[in-house]
């Protein structure tokens, strides 16, 4: 069983990585949207899109009715797809630029003096806390450090998470959201010793 948070985590983790299915639902599939759904089931991938028809049926003498559903978009080329494959960290790693792999290094450093390790995700790599809540995420791709405040706040330390709001925005020009701000990596490495202090202090969480 996931909690609340580790849902939408996850969930943010799916669609940086595109792994999602977009599913059209109605009771008359045009020939048009048909074959829209077919082609972009063929192209994309690992996303899938699919179209649900779901026809209604009345028998006489039955109160109630008969739901028909006819999947499309699952082609002969759509169906060959391999299942989706988490990305290779170490590749990730090789070919981020300077600014992520020294945060990631830096970060391997900080988690290894508290005794702990990075742990892997779909899309990057986590901090944990001491008692095993997430706080921080490196996506390699977006080049940004993403900073867990919502789940701090539902455990009741919205003191805390507002002042780390408020240290993060002075160390970045640009606009953070309140939930998951995300920090560009260069800003990070430049003022690694304030975000250390940040680290330090939601380790204990």
């Amino acid at each position: 069983m996931i909690t609340l948070d580790e849902f939408f985590i996850r969930v943010a983790d799916n669609l940086r990585t595109g792994r999602i299915r977009m599913v059209f639902v109605a009771d008359v599939v045009p020939d048009e949207l048909r074959r829209i759904v077919e082609f972009l089931n063929e192209q994309m991938n690992p996303a899938e899109v699919l179209a649900v028809e779901v026809k209604q049926y009345l028998a006489e003498g039955y109160p109630g009715k008969t739901l028909v559903p006819v999947v499309y978009g699952r082609t002969a080329a759509a169906s060959v797809k391999t299942a989706p494959q988490r990305p290779n960290l170490q590749e990730m790693r090789d070919s981020a630029d300077d600014h992520v792999r020294e945060l990631w290094d830096r970060l391997e450093q900080w988690t290894r003096q508290q005794g702990r390790a990075l742990q892997n995700a779909p899309s990057g790599v986590r901090v944990l806390s001491r008692s095993g809540l997430r706080i921080v995420q490196l996506y390699p791709v977006d080049k940004v450090l993403c900073f867990n405040l919502e789940p701090m706040r539902h455990r009741g330390h919205e003191s805390l998470a507002t002042s780390c709001l408020e240290s993060l925005q002075a160390l970045t020009a640009k606009a953070l959201t309140t939930a998951y701000p995300s920090v560009p990596a260069r800003d990070v490495v430049t003022r690694w010793d304030h975000v250390e202090v940040l680290l330090d202090r939601l380790s204990d969480l």
